[in-house]
């Protein structure tokens, strides 16, 4: 099964910005009496709200609200969360790929491989990350899929199978990177292999990625041989 392309999810497996999703959530949380502990926020929500890591705002803004007993409605913290989320994300100095990212890239890249951007990110929020970060300028602009690119949202497999489609490959050529157990069974039930790079590794979520089909779990870019995985799927 030679690999003909290569797909990326864009938040955590690209760019580390989970922390400032979860740091947004907790104060919008604490407006209406909900306390996260902030010494170890992601794990704490990801405790508290089942898939949170890669479930995407609407789903942590309606565990948040069920947390309060209802006393906001999820689309109520939804957009206090934003708020929050663009408050954080402007003072930001710079926004930039986690290290090894680009090293990776280029190696697939000079492969003659398509490349492929499959988030379910929201357009306003993604293009700022894209743009600050300098990606948008590595990846055609019609393989950078995002929120409002497909009707069903991971962990249904529209976006991967669409990324496919526009890399002109078979899905089960197309190699995924993933952050997030959601990400994963996106993939796999689009039917192609999928490597885990996630941006938290408390037990809980390794246990996921496992569990949700990840072929190999990777801790940063750097860890990543090219050769040597594209190899392994010939």
């Amino acid at each position: 099964m030679a690999i003909k392309g290569v797909a990326f999810d864009l938040e955590d497996t690209v760019i580390h910005v989970g922390n400032v999703h979860f740091e947004a959530f907790a104060r919008a949380a604490e407006e209406i009496g909900v306390i996260f502990d902030r010494n170890n926020l992601a794990a704490d929500i990801a405790r508290q709200i089942e898939n949170a890591i890669g479930g995407g705002d609407a789903l942590i803004a309606e565990g948040i609200s069920q947390l309060s007993g209802r006393s906001a409605a999820g689309a109520e913290i939804r957009r206090r969360k934003v708020r929050f989320y663009d408050e954080i994300i402007e003072g930001f100095v710079s926004i930039e790929p986690r290290p090894g990212f680009l090293d990776v890239l280029e190696q697939i890249r000079t492969r003659g491989f398509p490349i492929a951007i499959a988030s379910m990110t929201p357009r306003r929020q993604a293009e700022i990350l894209l743009e600050r970060s300098g990606i948008a300028k590595i990846f055609p602009g019609n393989l950078i899929l995002l929120e409002d690119s497909v009707k069903h949202l991971k962990p249904a497999p529209d976006v991967y199978l669409e990324a496919a489609r526009r890399m002109g490959i078979p899905p089960s050529k197309q190699l995924v990177f993933e952050d997030s157990a959601t990400g994963i069974k996106a993939a796999r039930a689009a039917g192609s292999p999928v490597i885990a790079m996630p941006g938290y590794t408390f037990s809980e979520n390794l246990t996921k990625l496992r569990e949700a089909g990840a072929t190999k779990i990777f801790y940063g870019w750097e860890e990543v041989d090219i050769a040597a995985l594209l190899q392994e799927f010939d």
